[in-house]
């Protein structure tokens, strides 16, 4: 049966995965499990130190594997975060590339900005009613002139037969 060394072996320990410790579990066993088979008191003895010393270089590498997987996900997500801000940053008006402003300032530009653009956006929507309104009246003023025009002609050509019957 082979013997798993932890000490000996060289793990790239970003690339570990729950297979890999997996695997380790069943060394673990398989190491207790071959202690049953020494007869002699001195080889149980060093058998189960190597069964303690590989059980607590185990925990320490899952240890040292999730503390490495959390660092990764948190290193992504703070990446994420920061490509964010620098998107934000290139869509600010009056950007000056060449001022190094923090990620704060960032923010409560971009903040200021979205406001400022809410601001504009209900300004011209008030204008887009009153031009509405103003076009709904014109409009009714053309109808009424329209109308009046029409009873004007239509009340001279009354006349103007009224005037050739007689």
């Amino acid at each position: 049966m082979q013997q798993y060394d932890v000490s000996s072996s060289q793990h790239n320990t970003a690339s570990l995965n729950t297979k890999h410790v997996s695997n380790m579990d069943n060394i673990m066993i398989n190491s207790a499990q071959q202690q049953t088979y020494h007869t002699s008191p001195l080889d149980s003895l060093e058998e189960e130190e190597d069964v303690a010393q590989r059980n607590i270089q185990m925990m320490f590498e899952k240890k040292k594997y999730r503390r490495e997987s959390h660092n990764a996900i948190e290193r992504r997500r703070r990446d994420d975060i920061n490509e964010r801000i620098n998107d934000l940053l290139f869509l600010l008006p009056n950007n000056n590339q060449d001022l190094k402003l923090s990620k704060g300032t960032i923010l409560k530009k971009s903040v200021d900005h979205i406001h400022s653009l809410h601001d504009n956006l209900r300004l011209q929507q008030q204008r887009i009613k009153e031009l509405e309104a103003l076009i709904e009246m014109h409009q009714q003023q053309s109808i009424m002139s329209n109308v009046i025009n029409l009873t004007s002609i239509a009340d001279s050509s009354l006349l103007n037969k009224r005037l050739n019957y007689k």
